[in-house]
């Protein structure tokens, strides 16, 4: 079994302040893609306070990120 905290603080550690969604591939080792986010962002689903930045696209805050990460595990976990 995966331990949560110990992978919070690696991640915490690791990402980047600000995520671009299009890099999501990459700091998730593949698990997400970039339409896979568009399609949670676009159904309320993605991670919280999603940040538009002009000209650049979308991004997610580190915490945002680490803490819908960490809620998917948890969920899938308990079924």
């Amino acid at each position: 079994m995966m331990n949560l905290e110990q992978l919070k603080q690696n991640l915490e550690q690791t990402l980047p302040e600000m995520i671009a969604r299009k890099d999501i591939e990459k700091y998730t080792g593949g698990m997400y893609k970039l339409s896979t986010m568009q399609s949670y962002d676009n159904r309320g689903k993605g991670p919280e306070n999603r940040i538009k930045l002009k000209g650049r696209g979308i991004c997610y805050t580190k915490e945002a990120l680490i803490a819908w990460l960490l809620a998917r595990i948890e969920e899938g976990e308990s079924k």
